[in-house]
């Protein structure tokens, strides 16, 4: 099924036109998590380096506020955290005592502006079948 619009099945993924501009003719596709919002995630192991890069096309696709990254050591407790998020890149800061090369798994969310906010709970009257 190919649609411009919403639908509302049990596995769900979205196929758009890339929103890079430099990109056009692309589509980009990805599979749908479970949650109260229109999101997508990136997630990865940082190792030797202090910022995680963000796809590019990030910045044409999400908003700036909605942005939270997750930290979790590799080895022990290094005392990691965001020390700042733009739209292409986080960088990770370490707290004293934290050994000098940095190692940790990261999740990183943020809500799609591309499209409105998911009204979460439906009333009966508002159901459309």
């Amino acid at each position: 099924v190919d649609i411009a619009g919403t639908l509302t099945a049990e596995a769900k993924s979205f196929l758009i036109p890339h929103p890079d501009p430099s990109k056009q003719g692309w589509d980009l596709q990805h599979g749908n998590l479970e949650g109260g919002e229109h999101a997508i995630y990136v997630r990865g192991h940082l190792q030797g380096t202090n910022i995680i890069y963000l796809p590019t096309y990030w910045k044409f696709l999400v908003h700036l506020k909605s942005i939270t990254c997750h930290l979790t050591s590799a080895k022990g407790d290094y005392r990691y955290f965001v020390e700042d998020v733009n739209l292409e890149h986080v960088r990770i800061g370490k707290n004293e005592g934290a050994l000098d090369t940095i190692d940790c798994f990261f999740l990183i969310h943020a809500e799609r502006r591309d499209i409105g906010k998911l009204k979460v709970e439906i009333t009966p009257m508002e159901k459309q079948y």
